[in-house]
């Protein structure tokens, strides 16, 4: 058996990090987190990572900018976004900056489970094909 998935959880908001980190961290997954844009974006450069969790509105660099500044630099981990607005421009916009997948907050750990499975099969079929 390999070695656990690597996901880094980058959110500002203190208990919905906690709460992903620990029930991922229960299935096995290896979790490293952030709580600011900064940080998300250095752990995500220098640390093998195999998938992002990554909120949109965060201090320091928000979401989006972290993700152009990983794309821009090559960096093709899957990032899955999370945001708690309601409009569709953002969702939209994380799309276009690269994001795998652009997830509705408040969502429940078993969904962003179910989330990053989705992501990581899908990147694994591709890298088959």
């Amino acid at each position: 058996m390999g070695s656990p998935r690597r996901v880094l959880v980058a959110d500002d908001y203190d208990d919905a990090r906690d709460l992903y980190a620990v029930y991922l961290r229960s299935l096995g997954y290896e979790v490293v987190v952030a709580s600011d844009g900064l940080q998300a974006l250095n752990s995500a450069m220098n640390l093998p990572i195999d998938v992002v969790i990554l909120d949109i509105a965060m201090p320091g660099l928000d979401g989006l900018e972290v993700l152009r500044r990983l794309r821009a630099a090559g960096n093709h981990v899957p990032v899955i976004t999370l945001t708690a607005s309601t409009f569709p421009t953002v969702t939209d916009l994380a799309t276009a900056a690269g994001c795998d997948l652009a997830m509705e907050k408040p969502c429940g750990p078993d969904e962003l489970e179910r989330a990053i499975c989705k992501v990581l099969d899908a990147r694994a079929a591709m890298t088959r094909a």
